[in-house]
C-alpha cells in the first residue's frame, strides 16, 4: 500500500465515522472515559504485590485494601509484599489510611489484565488518544509501522543507489558557484548524464575556464552556459536567473552550491564580511528558489539542492558565520520540503549535503585530529556521492556516514557531554592553522 492510499484509506474511516484526528470541539466523556481507563490501568500495574504461585508475589498479599490478611487472616495492613505466606507479617493500620485505602476497588484476577509488556505498550497509547483522538493514534501507528521499509530502502540505496537512480537527461540545471570545486564537478557529471548546464559564479575568468571542462565532459545533447553574477546582490541574482533560463530554458534542477568562508573568530571578523558569508550562504538561496520554483510547482517536476556542511548540525570554533549561514540553509531545505508536500507536489524534490571539510582549498590549512575516524573529504568522491543523491531523489547526504550519530548524540546526551565530545573530535582546534582563501567559491 503507498503512502497515498494509506492516508486515503484512514481519510475515508475518519469521514465515516464522521470525526477527523485534527483539532476539534468534543465532549469531555470520551476524554474523561479514556483518562480514567488510564489511570485504573497504571494504579492495577504499579501495586502489583504478590502471586499465588510458591515463591512468587501474590495479588492478594499487598496492602492495597484493609480487611484481613489473604494469608494469616490477621486484621489491619498486610505487610508481606513480596513474601511467602509463612513470612506474613501485619501490622494494625495507619487511622488515616484505611479509609482510603477501602474506597479503592478490589484488585482483578491475574489473568484477566495484559502481560506486563503489553501494558507498558498500551498505557502510552492510550495517554495518546486521550491527548488527541483515537484516529490519530491509529494514524499515527500506521505511520511508525512504515519505519522498517524506509530502513531497508536506505540500506538497499547504500548498497546499490543505480536500482533507484532516475535520468537527469534533459533536465536543465543552474549550478551557483560553478566555476570551481564542488559546483564545476557536480556540473560536469551531470553534462555526462545529458543534463543540459548553467553556471552562475562571480569570477568571470574561472567561469571561462570551467565551461571548457564542462563542455568537453557534456554528452550529445547536453550544454553548458555562463552567467557572471554576485550572489550577494539580490537584483543581480533575480536578472542572472533569468538569463540562465533564456539561454538553457526553465530551469528544473537548481543547485545552491556558491559559498564563501572568512576563517575568523567571531570579534576577529568584519561586519562586512560576516554580512557577506550570511547572505552568499543563505540569503540567496531565497532569490535562487524563487526564481524557478514557480515554475517548478507548476509542472510538478524539479529538484533543489542545497550544498549545507556539516557545520550547519554543530557550532565550531572560529565558524561562528560559517556556521550559522549553513545552519540557515539546512534549516531552508527542509522547509521547502514540507511546503513541497502540503501542496501536494510530490514531483517536485529537494536534498541538502552536509559534508565535512572538503579538498577544494576553500578550506586550505583545515586538520582533521583522526583522520581514519573523520578524514577531509576527496572533491571527486563527494562529487559522485552528491549527484547518485541527486539521481536517487534522496532528502540528506551526509559525508562521511559517520556524521549520522550527530544528532543521535545531540538528542539522547547531555549538552554538556556533547562539548566534551565535540572537543575529542578536535572541534575546537579544527580552525588553528586555517588558510583557505578569502573568499572562495565552494
Amino acid at each position: 500500500m503507498t503512502d497515498d492510499s494509506l492516508t486515503a484509506a484512514i481519510e475515508s474511516a475518519t469521514a465515516a465515522l464522521g470525526k477527523t484526528s485534527g483539532p476539534r470541539k468534543r465532549s469531555g466523556v470520551p476524554t474523561f472515559a479514556i483518562v480514567a481507563l488510564v489511570v485504573a490501568l497504571a494504579w492495577r500495574f504499579c501495586s502489583l504485590a504478590t502471586n499465588e504461585k510458591a515463591g512468587e508475589p501474590c495479588w492478594e498479599a499487598c496492602g492495597h485494601k484493609a480487611g484481613a490478611c489473604a494469608f494469616c487472616g490477621t486484621e489491619g495492613i498486610c505487610k508481606s509484599v513480596g513474601r511467602r505466606k509463612s513470612e506474613c507479617v501485619v501490622a494494625p493500620a495507619p487511622p488515616l489510611l484505611p479509609s482510603l485505602v477501602a474506597m479503592l476497588p478490589p484488585a482483578p484476577a491475574l489473568s484477566m489484565l495484559p502481560p506486563a509488556p503489553a501494558l507498558a505498550l498500551l498505557l502510552p497509547v492510550l495517554l495518546l488518544a486521550a491527548l488527541s483522538s483515537p484516529l490519530a493514534v491509529v494514524k499515527l501507528l500506521f505511520i511508525l509501522a512504515k519505519t522498517p521499509y524506509y530502513a531497508l530502502r536506505s540500506i538497499a540505496a547504500f548498497l546499490a543507489p543505480s536500482l533507484f537512480y532516475k535520468s537527469v537527461a534533459g533536465e536543465v540545471t543552474i549550478v551557483t558557484g560553478g566555476a570551481g570545486g564542488i559546483g564545476k564537478l557536480v556540473a560536469q557529471r551531470l553534462c555526462t548524464h545529458g543534463s543540459s548546464v548553467v553556471l552562475l559564479d562571480k569570477d568571470g575568468a574561472a567561469l571561462d575556464r570551467a565551461v571548457v571542462d564542462v563542455r568537453a565532459a557534456a554528452a550529445a545533447n547536453a550544454k553548458c552556459f555562463t552567467v557572471e553574477c554576485d550572489l550577494s546582490d539580490r537584483e543581480a541574482t533575480y536578472i542572472a536567473m533569468r538569463r540562465a533560463q533564456e539561454l538553457a530554458g526553465p530551469c528544473t534542477l537548481l543547485i545552491n552550491n556558491a559559498g564563501i568562508v572568512t576563517g575568523k573568530k567571531l570579534l576577529d571578523g568584519s561586519d562586512k564580511l560576516q554580512e557577506l558569508t550570511m547572505a552568499v550562504n543563505a540569503t540567496a538561496h531565497f532569490w535562487t528558489v524563487k526564481s524557478v520554483l514557480p515554475a517548478m510547482i507548476e509542472a510538478n517536476h524539479g529538484h533543489i539542492v542545497t550544498i549545507a556542511s556539516s557545520a550547519g548540525m554543530l557550532g565550531v570554533a572560529g565558524l561562528a558565520d560559517y556556521c550559522a549561514s549553513k545552519a540557515a540553509a539546512l534549516r531552508f531545505d527542509e522547509s521547502i520540503r514540507l511546503e513541497m508536500r502540503k501542496m501536494g507536489k510530490t514531483g517536485v524534490h529537494t536534498t541538502v549535503v552536509c559534508p565535512f571539510f572538503i579538498k577544494t582549498g576553500m578550506f586550505d590549512g583545515v586538520q582533521a585530529k583522526w583522520p581514519r575516524l573523520l578524514p577531509l573529504l576527496e572533491p571527486e568522491w563527494a562529487a559522485d556521492k552528491i549527484v547518485s543523491a541527486i539521481r536517487c531523489n534522496q532528502w540528506e547526504l551526509l559525508m562521511p556516514r559517520i556524521l549520522h550519530i550527530v544528532p543521535v548524540l545531540r538528542g539522547l546526551l547531555p549538552l554538556p557531554i556533547c562539548a566534551d565530545l565535540a572537543e575529542w573530535f578536535g572541534v575546537l582546534d579544527t580552525m588553528d592553522d586555517f588558510k583557505g582563501r578569502a573568499p572562495a567559491q565552494a
